[in-house]
C-alpha cells in the first residue's frame, strides 16, 4: 500500500510542486506571524524576566508595564517601602525612552539604570567589554542591534544620548523591547539623562525576606498613596495581555496564522481529492481483490503525511532563512519556540488528516464492477 500511496501523490509532478509551493508558503506564514508575536511578547517582558524581583512598584494609576502614562515616582517613597515589615530591599529603576545618536543618525532606545555594586539590571549577555566599567562617569553598554540602525560601533566609540556625549564600555546582545534596543549605564548617569527632577525614578523593585506572604506585603504597599505594587508575575502577565488583546498585534498575528493554517489544510485537501478522483478505476481495482476500508485509510493518510511533511520542511527551512535575514538586518524582533514549530506541524497534519476522509468516503462508495466496464 506504501507504494501506492507514493505513486498516486506523484503521479503528477508538476501539480504536486505547485501544491507543495503554496504549502511551504502557508508554513512560512504561520511561523512568521507567531514568530513576531513571540519576539514581541519576549522583548516586551525581558526586562522584568531579568531583574528577578518579587515586586514591581508603579506611581498610581498605572496597571501594566506599557502604561502610556508616564512612569515617574518620588524617590522618597523607598524609605516608607523599606520600613514595611518583611521588605529584604527597594531597589529604584531608570527604564525609559531616549534618544542616541551617532553620525547624524537618530534611534530611540531604552535607557536601564544598573546597580553594578549589587548586581541589579546588569547587562545578561555580554559580547565584549567588563559591566564593572560602568561605575565610570557616562560609560555605557549598548546592546548589539544598535549596531544596525547606527553602523559600526566599538568599545571606546563614542554615541551622543540626549545630547550628551558618552563613551562605549561594553557591548551585549539580547537586550531589545520589542523594536527598542536597550543601552545599560550606571543609575545616577541614567537618571541624569531621563528625569527632569533629580528626586524621581521611574519604578521600584522589591524582594522580600524568606518566610513572608508577598501579597500582604503588596496589600501594604498599594496603601501608600501614590503607588501602587503588583506582583512581578501579574507584571508579566498584564503586559502579555496588553500586547495580545489591548495593542492589536498579538490579534492580528494570530488571526494571519489562522489564514495561513487554513490555506495549508484546504491546499493539502485539494491535492489529495484531486489524486484520488484522477485514481478511482485503480482504487476500483483494489476493491475488486478485496482491499478494506481500513487499507484505503492507510493509503491516504500516508499521502498526507507525505505532502505535509515535505511542505513543512520546506517551509521551516525557507522560515529560517528568512529569521536570519530579518533579525540581522533590522530591529523587527522574529522568534521561534521549538514547541511551537512541532506543534503547528502536528496541528496541520491531523486538520489535513480530517479533510482527507471527505476523499475516503469517494473510495468507499466506488463499485468494484467499474473495474470491468468497457471489456
Amino acid at each position: 500500500m506504501v507504494s501506492i500511496a507514493r505513486k498516486n501523490l506523484f503521479h503528477d509532478k508538476a501539480r504536486l510542486v505547485t501544491s507543495l509551493i503554496a504549502l511551504s508558503v502557508s508554513f512560512f506564514m504561520i511561523f512568521f506571524a507567531l514568530g513576531m508575536a513571540l519576539g514581541t511578547v519576549q522583548g516586551m517582558v525581558i526586562i522584568i524576566d531579568k531583574t528577578t524581583a518579587d515586586i514591581w512598584i508603579f506611581n498610581e494609576g498605572n496597571e501594566h508595564f506599557h502604561s502610556p502614562s508616564p512612569f515617574i515616582i518620588d524617590e522618597r517613597f523607598s524609605d516608607d517601602i523599606k520600613n514595611i515589615e518583611g521588605v529584604e530591599s527597594c531597589n529604584p529603576l531608570i527604564y525609559t525612552d531616549v534618544m542616541v545618536a551617532n553620525q547624524k543618525k537618530n534611534l530611540r532606545v531604552k535607557i536601564v539604570g544598573c546597580n553594578v555594586s549589587n548586581g541589579f539590571a546588569i547587562p545578561w549577555e555580554m559580547v565584549d567589554g567588563e559591566i564593572e566599567d560602568l561605575s565610570q562617569n557616562n560609560s555605557v553598554i549598548i546592546d548589539k542591534s544598535l549596531l544596525i540602525s547606527l553602523g559600526d560601533l566599538a568599545v571606546n566609540d563614542e554615541i551622543e544620548i540626549s545630547g550628551k556625549s558618552h563613551r562605549i564600555i561594553g557591548i551585549c546582545k539580547n537586550a531589545k523591547d520589542f523594536i527598542y534596543p536597550m543601552i545599560f549605564t550606571n543609575y545616577v548617569n541614567a537618571k541624569n539623562i531621563s528625569m527632569e527632577n533629580p528626586d524621581t525614578t521611574n519604578f521600584f523593585l522589591v524582594n522580600i525576606e524568606e518566610g513572608f506572604e508577598i501579597s500582604n506585603i503588596v496589600t501594604e504597599i498599594s496603601e501608600i498613596e501614590g503607588i501602587d505594587g503588583f506582583l512581578s508575575s501579574d507584571v508579566r502577565k498584564g503586559t502579555v495581555n496588553y500586547m495580545i488583546f489591548e495593542s492589536g498585534m498579538g490579534l492580528g498575528t494570530i488571526f494571519m496564522s489562522f489564514v495561513a493554517s487554513v490555506v495549508g489544510v484546504i491546499i493539502i485537501a485539494i491535492t489529495i481529492y484531486t489524486a484520488t478522483m484522477e485514481r478511482i478505476p485503480e482504487y476500483g481495482t483494489l476493491k475488486a481483490i478485496g482491499a478494506s476500508k481500513r487499507d484505503f485509510y492507510k493509503i491516504l493518510i500516508e499521502q498526507v503525511l507525505w505532502i505535509v511533511t515535505i511542505g513543512f520542511t520546506a517551509g521551516i527551512s525557507l522560515s529560517g532563512i528568512i529569521f536570519a535575514v530579518v533579525n540581522n538586518t533590522t530591529l523587527v524582533p522574529v522568534l521561534m519556540s521549538i514547541y511551537v514549530v512541532i506543534g503547528i506541524y502536528f496541528l496541520v497534519l491531523i486538520l489535513s488528516t480530517l479533510t482527507s476522509f471527505i476523499s475516503v468516503r469517494k473510495v468507499n462508495k466506488i463499485d468494484p464492477s467499474i473495474v470491468f466496464r468497457g471489456l
